[in-house]
């Protein structure tokens, strides 16, 4: 089945004029701007759930999650994240190419390649770099239970260690073994 070159330009400015009309309407018709932010994070959390989280998960939580933290720095939460490691925070927002991340995954420095084992694909880099370009927007989640700080009185602290360790654990005569 053969199209024409004019039905196809017909459609193409059909199609251009759906995606103008939205947005004349958010300039001209002074809709809130909060109502067109919603559409912006609604993206950026798209983008962020579809191309950077997939990313963290396969390449940087092994080193830089709940179980290790290479460098102070873990990479599975969004508190942690802009906290950064022991060398300090991992993106630059004015100047996104001095980024450590940036840095880092693109192998430019000697002392700093990540990950380890290997470089990213040039579209995981890609993805990252538009990532820090735009914000390095994260949506918003609970704190984990095992980030969360909490205070406890030398007296709670001591109560919590006899708890558990076995020093202060009482004496029992074990089972004697039948012969």
């Amino acid at each position: 089945m053969s199209s024409s070159p004019r039905l196809l330009e017909t459609s193409l400015r059909q199609i251009r004029l759906l995606l103008l009309v939205p947005l004349a309407a958010i300039v001209h018709c002074n809709i809130s701007p909060a109502l067109a932010e919603q559409k912006i994070t609604a993206e950026q959390e798209n983008f962020f759930e579809a191309e950077i989280r997939p990313i963290l998960v396969e390449r940087c939580i092994q080193c830089h999650g709940p179980d290790e933290q290479e460098g102070g720095l873990r990479l599975d939460h969004h508190e942690a994240f802009i906290a950064g490691g022991e060398s300090g925070q991992v993106i630059d927002r004015e100047v996104p190419n001095r980024s450590r991340l940036i840095r880092s995954i693109e192998y430019t420095d000697s002392n700093l390649q990540m990950p380890p084992d290997g470089k990213l694909s040039q579209q995981n880099i890609e993805s990252l770099r538009r990532w820090v370009e735009n914000g390095a927007f994260w949506p918003v989640e609970e704190v984990p239970t095992s980030m969360k700080s909490v205070e406890l009185s030398p007296e709670e602290r001591l109560t919590n260690h006899k708890a558990d360790h076995w020093s202060y654990q009482p004496v029992i005569a074990p089972p004697i073994p039948p012969l």
